[in-house]
C-alpha cells in the first residue's frame, strides 16, 4: 500500500478557498473508509481502478479519469474493488467560495462524479505534492499546497468553461432536469412499489424515452439506480437500528427479505447479520 499525504486542520473560514488536505493512496484490495461527515469539500481524482461509493444512500462506480465529490456535511463511505483497487489523489478545501468553484465545476445536485477535461494536467500537478512533503518549514508547505490547490482548481474551472452549442445545452439541460425530478421521486418513495411507467407518468413524459436519458446521464439502468439506492438505505437502517432485517427489507420497499439480504450480500461482500457485526 503506497500512501503519502498533507493535512492542516481547522480550515480559516476568512479564506475564500482554504486548503485543507492533500493525498495520493494505492489502495489495497477493499480498502473502507467508514461512514462519515465532513467539515469541508473533498474530491478524489481516480488514476487507475475502481470502487463502490455511498453518499446519502447513492452509490456509484467512479474509475479512471473520473473525478468524485464529497460535499461538507454528507455521509460518505467508499469501499476499493476487490480485484481492481482505486489509485487515486485526493483534494481537500474549505471557505465561503468553495462551493461556488465546485458548482461551476461541472457537479451538481444529482451528479458527483465529473470526468475532468484536463484531468492529466491536474494528476501532474498533484505529483508536486512530493515537493511540499520535503518542505520542512510549515510556512512553505502550506504556500506550496496552496499553489497546488489553485492549480488544480484552475483545470478544473478552465475544462468545465469550454463551449457547448447552444441547442446541445439546452437539451442536455432538460434531459438532467427529468433525471433529477426521477431521482427525486425514487429517494422521497422508495419504500413504495415504483416502476419506470410510475415514474414517467409523474414526470410526464414517454416511458422509453426516460429509460434512455436515465442511462445516459448516470450510467445505470432506473432498476439499478433504486436498488442501490434502496440498499444504501437499507445498510443505514441496519448499522443504526435494531430492526430485523425482515422489516428493514419491508422498509425499504424489497418485499421478499430472502431476495434482500441475496442483493445485500452482492451489494457489500458480506450478509446483512454480518455487517451489523462489523460496526
Amino acid at each position: 500500500m503506497a500512501i503519502k499525504h498533507v493535512h492542516y486542520t481547522n480550515p480559516n473560514e476568512n479564506i475564500k478557498i482554504d486548503f485543507v488536505q492533500m493525498g495520493f493512496h494505492k489502495t489495497p484490495s477493499l480498502h473502507q473508509v467508514r461512514p462519515k461527515v465532513r467539515d469541508h469539500y473533498l474530491l478524489h481524482f481516480v488514476i487507475n481502478g475502481t470502487g463502490q461509493l455511498t453518499i446519502k444512500g447513492q452509490q456509484n462506480s467512479p474509475k479512471s479519469g473520473e473525478c468524485f465529490l464529497i460535499r461538507p456535511k454528507d455521509l460518505a463511505e467508499y469501499i476499493s474493488d476487490q480485484e481492481n483497487p482505486w489509485e487515486y489523489y485526493w483534494l481537500g478545501f474549505a471557505g465561503p467560495d468553495a462551493g461556488k468553484v465546485v458548482e461551476e465545476s461541472g457537479f451538481s445536485d444529482w451528479s458527483d462524479i465529473i470526468r475532468p477535461t484536463y484531468i492529466s494536467e491536474i494528476i501532474d500537478t498533484l505529483q508536486m505534492i512530493d515537493r511540499a512533503n520535503l518542505d520542512t518549514d510549515d510556512d512553505i508547505r502550506m504556500i506550496m499546497c496552496q499553489w497546488i490547490m489553485y492549480q488544480v482548481l484552475y483545470y478544473l474551472l478552465k475544462g468545465s468553461s469550454i463551449p457547448e452549442p447552444l441547442q446541445h445545452r439546452e437539451m442536455a439541460s432538460s434531459k438532467r432536469e427529468h433525471v433529477l425530478k426521477a431521482i427525486h421521486i425514487m429517494e422521497a418513495d422508495y419504500s413504495q412499489p415504483l416502476t419506470i411507467a410510475h415514474l414517467a407518468d409523474r414526470i410526464n413524459i414517454n416511458s422509453n424515452y426516460l429509460s434512455k436519458i436515465f442511462k445516459e446521464e448516470m450510467g445505470m439502468s432506473i432498476k439499478q439506480f433504486l436498488t442501490k439506492f434502496r440498499l444504501g438505505v437499507a445498510a443505514t437502517k441496519v448499522r443504526l437500528s435494531r430492526k430485523s432485517f425482515k422489516e428493514i427489507a419491508t422498509e425499504t420497499g424489497f418485499e421478499d427479505s430472502l431476495y434482500f439480504s441475496k442483493l445485500f450480500k452482492k451489494q457489500y461482500k458480506c450478509s446483512p447479520s454480518e455487517y451489523r457485526k462489523m460496526l
